[in-house]
């Protein structure tokens, strides 16, 4: 297969799905900020692989070093190298990145007055990540030697665990500006619950009891819900309202960001016992 097919199978996907969201709102948001949103998580790959550059020759000095580490075993080894691969390198770095994206640009903009709005805005960062994410690993493992149905099998669901989150991400943050919510623990929800069901879909494949237990099929149904849930409700999610509100948001996305990366630690230490 040629490139410019496999590359269709990765951008298509993405663009019908956000395309069938945009769609099915009643009140249109500009394309112009969607798109926008979008195309940043295409930028943020760029600190995400400067964070991965320093956390990944930690994790392998302190977790496959045995030299280095002469209290290191296969166990050990095992279950917290997995948990903390899952939860901290892969769920908090990229969702920490994606909420950046979110909560910096898209929070404050006066377009951003609706539940509904959560999740178009939602499910444009999720599946513009996934996009950018889905091109690194088909330029180094599936353009060449791997069959095309080991791609679509691999990253679509990967595609649709990215928007997912997205959509929950941003559903939160857009139900933080109600006035009968509490605003820190919805915007601490909108961080956290996604780096929870990220670090989990990870760990399920590296976790036997997870695994076994059909961990990951379950979460794919769950994806699926969100994703039909949301189409379904969407045109009642415009109504309700919320005002645009002129403040300083970069303190609280310090504390929200700060709260994030201790919830991924604690939760890879958690299941790092399992």
């Amino acid at each position: 297969m040629g490139t410019a097919f496999y590359l269709s199978l990765n951008s298509i996907p993405a663009i019908f799905i956000l395309g069938i969201f945009l769609l099915r709102e009643k009140k249109k948001e500009p394309i112009s900020i969607v798109l926008s949103a979008f195309a940043l998580t295409y930028i943020i790959v760029i600190p995400l692989d400067i964070l991965i550059s320093i956390v990944d020759p930690f994790l392998d000095t302190n977790f496959q070093n045995k030299e280095a580490n002469p209290f290191l075993t296969d166990e050990v080894f095992y279950k917290h190298y997995y948990s903390i691969f899952a939860f901290f390198r892969a769920a908090f770095l990229e969702e920490f990145l994606k909420f950046s994206v979110l909560f910096l640009f898209i929070y404050q903009n006066t377009n951003f007055d609706e539940l509904s709005d959560g999740v178009i805005y939602g499910a444009a960062v999720g599946l513009g990540y996934a996009v950018v994410e889905n091109y690194n690993y088909l330029f180094n493992y599936y353009l060449y030697d791997t069959p095309m149905l080991y791609f679509i099998q691999d990253r679509w669901w990967a595609l649709i665990a990215h928007v997912t989150l997205g959509i929950i991400m941003g559903i939160l943050l857009a139900k933080s500006r109600l006035l009968n919510v509490n605003k820190y623990l919805t915007l601490f929800s909108s961080l956290c619950v996604p780096i929870f069901l990220h670090g989990l879909h990870n760990y399920t494949y590296d976790s036997k009891i997870l695994y076994e237990n059909n961990i990951h099929f379950y979460l794919l149904i769950f994806y699926f819900l969100v994703i039909l849930l949301s189409l379904v409700f969407l045109p009642k999610l415009e109504t309700y309202k919320f005002r645009y509100e002129k403040n300083s948001i970069y303190g609280d996305y310090i504390k929200i960001s700060f709260c994030g990366l201790i919830f991924s630690l604690i939760l890879a230490i958690f299941f790092g016992f399992i």
